[in-house]
């Protein structure tokens, strides 16, 4: 038997990975949200969705065939074997922002949410200074007494802002029923890639933490149909956040409430020192609750005068995933990037179906093997030495008989420095058994050792007794205080 140690070196060689991000767990959140002041338009048409942008991956080149064995492997023709991408480059969807300063300088993330006509005045405001903004739009507000319409809406996506959406209405996510909350995800999405053309991956919640208006129900139905989402925050709580890490499962911002200006400037000037992101809100100009036209002018000015970048929200912060691929949604039929291995006549296939009910999603991973073959596909991801992460998926038994106790399993190993197995650190889901015809879902928290800041995520279908299926679908990992999303 081949040393685990020289397989994984002969294996990985020389590669290179990036160490991008130090995980940031979100801060709490809590609300400066307020109502739209008139009525939804009703009977809005609604485009179809264009196809998101591909997740990026920042893998390099590897022999998909090259089996890595971890933890005990039985003799020649016995069942046991963990088997894993070579590559620890393959980890994640951006983690690290689009956008760097050379300086180390940070930025300022500007927002405005819900479709007032003051919008149009910012993106004025900003294109005179070469700024970027991020707008929030609900398509059901539109084209009201003093509202945006679809052509504001398209002078700024062409003049480089980005455009998120707000939900459909301005609904309490946590008051209306998960289909009715479904549509109110997906609807402004489909609306606005249909209009602009291009890809909508920020969602901002109508109602944030503090006015009840998200919990882990709402977050969960909101993973997988948008790269990050946006929380609110109390008028004197300073949303700073990193600009290097990976983007919090929920991203606070600081309400620009018309009170507070002078610590909204303090933030920008804190940008101007640390590589940190400001991250601030607000709905309207000159109105209550909210800044006034001198008063932004001042902060834009002063970002300006300071050389601190205003950078829309996808810029800002990456996507809040780290493994890519987590819906096997992607083009193509080899659940790229993640990395299969089979042995004899097993098969992987990604299968157009639908998934667990409320989830998001039209295809899922399909891997078989006759008896004594194996399936298992696998990713590499960037982690941090001593944190606690979960990992989780939905899966179920298509097919199978007579299986071992562990045929079908979800897995997590570390790497150690030199990109070799750390013995004795692999973790185990509960096993997916056939009498599991339904979905389910499977998890296993995991401590990362002091000596990795690499661990490879496995599903794997491994030697059933009498061969077998399953399905694999909505995969998460992330620290262990951000909640599961699986």
């Amino acid at each position: 038997m081949l040393s685990i140690f020289s397989t994984l070196r002969s294996a990985i060689g020389a590669e290179a990975h990036s160490p991008d991000a130090l995980v940031e767990p979100a801060g709490p959140a809590s609300g400066c949200s307020s109502a739209p002041t008139s009525k939804p338009q009703s009977g809005q048409t609604l485009g179809t969705p264009v196809a998101s942008a591909r997740e990026r991956d920042a893998g390099a080149s590897v022999n998909r065939r090259t089996l890595l064995r971890v933890g005990s492997v039985a003799a020649a023709g016995a069942g046991g074997l963990s088997l894993f991408s070579s590559s620890p480059a393959q980890a994640v969807t951006p983690a690290s922002p689009a956008s760097r300063s050379s300086s180390g300088r940070g930025a300022v993330m500007l927002s405005m949410d819900d479709g007032y006509l003051a919008m149009d005045v910012v993106r004025k405001l900003l294109d005179a200074r070469g700024q970027k903004g991020t707008f929030f739009i609900t398509p059901g507000l539109l084209n009201g007494s003093s509202k945006i319409n679809e052509t504001h809406i398209l002078a700024m996506v062409a003049n480089g802002h980005e455009v998120g959406a707000h939900s459909q209405t301005h609904a309490n996510m946590t008051a209306i029923a998960q289909p009715q909350r479904i549509i109110e995800l997906e609807q402004p999405k489909s609306y606005l890639e249909n209009l602009t053309g291009t890809a909508v991956t920020s969602f901002a919640y109508p109602f944030g933490t503090a006015s009840g208006g998200r919990n882990l129900t709402t977050d969960l139905d909101l993973y997988l149909r948008y790269d990050r989402a946006f929380d609110t925050a109390q008028y004197n709580q300073t949303a700073l956040h990193s600009r290097y890490a990976q983007a919090p499962t929920l991203i606070r911002r600081t309400c620009i409430d018309g009170t507070n200006h002078q610590q909204c400037l303090s933030m920008i000037r804190e940008a101007s020192v640390r590589p940190v992101v400001a991250s601030f809100f607000f709905h309207n100009l000159d109105t209550s609750i909210n800044p006034s036209i001198a008063q932004l002018t001042e902060m834009l000015d002063l970002a300006q005068s300071l050389g601190v970048e205003l950078i829309t929200a996808s810029d800002a912060f990456g996507s809040h995933r780290m493994v890519a691929n987590a819906g096997f949604e992607n083009s193509g039929t080899d659940a790229y990037p993640w990395r299969w291995f089979k042995s004899g006549s097993a098969q992987l296939e990604i299968v157009t179906e639908n998934p667990q009910m409320g989830l998001p999603g039209q295809r899922s991973l399909h891997l078989s093997a006759p008896v004594s073959t194996y399936s298992t596909v696998a990713q590499a991801v960037e982690v941090t030495p001593g944190t606690t992460y979960t990992y989780s998926f939905r899966a179920r038994a298509v097919s199978g008989s007579t299986w071992g106790a562990k045929s079908s399993y979800g897995n997590v190993v570390a790497l150690d420095y030199g990109q070799a197995t750390i013995a004795g650190s692999e973790v185990r889901t509960g096993s997916i058994m056939a009498e599991n015809v339904a979905w389910a879902k499977y998890s296993v928290d995991f401590t990362v050792p002091a000596t990795s800041t690499t661990v490879l995520l496995g599903l794997v279908l491994d030697w059933p007794a009498a061969g077998g299926r399953v399905a694999f679908d909505h995969v998460w990992f992330a620290p262990k205080a951000m909640a599961d999303l699986g």
